[in-house]
């Protein structure tokens, strides 16, 4: 079966995301997951923690972004944003307000 490719830009990453993602990684210059493990790794993508999926309010939403290397970025979107279905670690806040 073949995919149409969609260019980036019909896919929301267009000027304004070139501009937004380049002061994310102004501000943001590390990778997260290299420095997790020790390490100080410039970051080159500005990876969305929860996959889009087209959705442009989780798209634009400055708290689901991080800065990761490429290496990071290649392996994360690899082993879960492949999935459909996305899966996430509940966050401390999350578990807290389920324990009530």
């Amino acid at each position: 079966m073949l995919q149409k490719w969609i260019y980036a830009s019909e896919r929301g990453y267009g000027a304004k995301w070139q501009r937004e993602r380049r002061k994310f990684l102004d501000s943001n210059p590390f990778c997260v997951k290299c420095y997790e493990e020790g390490h100080l790794t410039k970051a080159t993508v500005v990876d969305h923690i929860k996959p889009h999926r087209g959705d442009q309010k989780l798209f634009w939403d400055r708290g689901n972004w991080q800065a990761l290397c490429k290496r990071c970025h290649d392996r994360k979107t690899l082993t879960e944003d492949i999935n459909p279905v996305y899966r996430y670690k509940k966050t401390f806040a999350e578990e807290a307000k389920v324990k009530g």
